[in-house]
């Protein structure tokens, strides 16, 4: 027999604080997978909800003779009602713009005929310097009338009770309501008001004020963006971790450095499916996390035929001038500042009417500022290592104005995670996030866009780098806002030099609002720390 003692089974043993912080991270993950499928349990019912109103959009209308007992199956059907209006009664909803224009919704109570009865009609926009004092007595109506309209919920139904709701005394009328209680509404009238306000739609041969409201957009929402936002999240906790955790071992990265490579370069050149301002925003300059790198600079220009100006309602080439990049870093941390000092764009091709307010086509030369992005950068993991990962955000600032089209003028945010592996042979990175952009229409005031950037980049003997990029954004719409399009380049570039380069790129427009084609030169440099 042997003297010798059987070895103890070996046990896995991990501090306390991994197995914490493993904890931690999944239950965050978990947490964002849930708001993720919440987003599109939401979705779903917007979807139902949308659907609803469409069958109701397109049912007979119904006569508001009998008056509406309840509102519950007949929102948003079409109606009829007949009547005079109480124009002495009208009140106005303050506050309200119309392609930027100040202004009021005029509301008139229209008593129905033998009855003490009378429906609120919602009639349209009027102008107003101040936004509350419309002329009223510019829009009345004499002796009996029939309108048409849509039914809509009763205003102030939602704001009943609530803080700030605004109440009239008993022995006066009032007229503007900013903000509404519905008891209050109905009390300053001598009549039984209905259970729902009628709207009067925009149709043919309509025009002058008050300006009719549009029917109410059956739009599905920013639910999918937002889910797809809240998966990213629990992707980018997980990913995190794991990315912390192999750092804690020498050479773990390398061992793991083909699998990151293929799923980087599939996330890169597999992007969402390419809404948006003239150019989409520059992806996150990494050459200013390169080891001991303090400054990046780079200047140049771009030529871009078949452009089109969907603001201005025209194609044609456009350059762009002082095309600039600066970024600085402080240790983990840097601040990027990028744009176009001047735009010029000549017009070949009328698509549509400008919109509101942008100069109509002349054949002529547009010219304007461009826009500007400032973002703040932060590298999360692997500074120094070839696997790195970080977040960025920032603001697209609205340097453009409205007159030639060139750009929506509105200011923008954005937040986004990228991520980067370096190998001695290629580097291959992706970027993924959330943008919110301003559009130009009053009652669709913003346009949540799901932004991508990926790319591959390969060194080449004689100090030149061959590189593909990929941008653009989208909003993930069957539909497009005018000004907030779907975009999408590919730019395949040439670079000479390392500390200091020329480079220049082709660009190949992938969205029917990007160039069909262009040329972008340019210079740069990278400045190091003096240590």
């Amino acid at each position: 027999m042997s003297d010798s003692q059987p070895l103890p089974a070996a046990r896995l043993s991990f501090p306390t604080r991994v197995v914490v912080g493993t904890l931690v991270v999944l239950a965050v993950a978990a947490l964002c997978v849930r708001l993720g499928f919440w987003q599109l349990e939401r979705r779903a019912e917007v979807a139902e909800r949308n659907a609803a109103v469409q069958a109701r959009l397109e049912a007979p209308a119904v006569d508001l003779r009998n008056g509406v007992a309840d509102t519950a199956g007949i929102l948003y059907r079409a109606a009829r009602a007949a009547g005079r209006f109480d124009h002495d009664r009208s009140i106005v909803l303050p506050g309200r713009l119309h392609l930027g224009a100040p202004g009021g919704h005029v509301v008139t109570p229209l008593v129905l005929e033998g009855a003490r009865r009378a429906v609120l009609v919602q009639r349209g926009w009027l102008p107003a310097a101040d936004g509350a004092r419309v002329d009223l007595a510019a829009v009345r109506v004499a002796g009996d009338t029939l309108v048409e309209g849509l039914l809509v919920p009763f205003p102030g139904a939602s704001a009943s009770r609530v803080p700030g709701a605004e109440v009239s005394a008993a022995d006066s009328f009032r007229v503007a309501w900013y903000a509404i209680d519905e008891a209050a509404l109905r009390a300053q009238f001598p009549y039984r008001l209905e259970a729902a306000m009628l709207q009067l739609l925009p149709g043919d041969g309509q025009a002058g004020f008050p300006v009719r409201l549009p029917p109410p957009p059956l739009d599905p929402g920013p639910h999918l963006g937002y889910a797809i936002q809240w998966f990213s999240f629990a992707l980018i906790a997980v990913v995190g971790w794991l990315a912390l955790m192999l750092r804690r071992e020498r050479g773990t990265v390398g061992r793991t450095s083909a699998a990151g490579a293929a799923l980087l370069l599939y996330t890169a050149l597999v992007p969402a499916p390419a809404a948006a301002q003239l150019r989409p925003v520059e992806p996150l300059q990494w050459s200013i996390f390169q080891e001991g790198v303090r400054l990046n600079a780079q200047a140049g220009a771009a030529v871009l035929d078949g452009q089109t100006a969907s603001l201005a309602g025209t194609r044609g080439r456009l350059l762009e001038l002082g095309n600039v990049k600066l970024g600085w870093r402080s240790d983990r941390v840097a601040v990027e500042v990028s744009g176009t000092a001047v735009r010029r764009y000549r017009e070949d091709q009328l698509r549509q009417e400008p919109s509101p307010g942008v100069h109509p086509a002349d054949g002529a030369w547009r010219s304007d500022a461009g826009a500007f992005q400032v973002a703040t950068a932060v590298i999360l993991t692997g500074k120094g290592r070839p696997l790195k990962t970080a977040v960025r955000f920032g603001t697209v600032l609205p340097t453009a104005s409205n007159e030639p089209g060139l750009d929506r003028d509105r200011t923008d945010f954005f937040a986004t995670v990228g991520l980067r592996y370096d190998h001695s042979r290629f580097a291959v990175f992706t970027e993924q996030g959330v943008g919110i952009n301003g559009t130009r229409i009053p009652d669709y005031e913003q346009n949540d866009a799901w932004m991508y950037a990926g790319g591959l980049e390969v060194p080449l003997p004689h100090d030149l780098r061959a590189d593909a990029l990929l941008v653009g954004h989208t909003d993930l719409h069957d539909w497009s806002v005018r000004g907030n399009e779907p975009l999408g380049e590919l730019r395949l570039g040439l670079q000479l030099g390392r500390e200091r380069w020329v480079r220049a790129a082709w660009v190949i427009g992938l969205e029917e609002f990007s160039p069909e084609r262009g040329l972008t030169v340019g210079a740069g440099l990278l400045l190091h720390d003096r240590r």
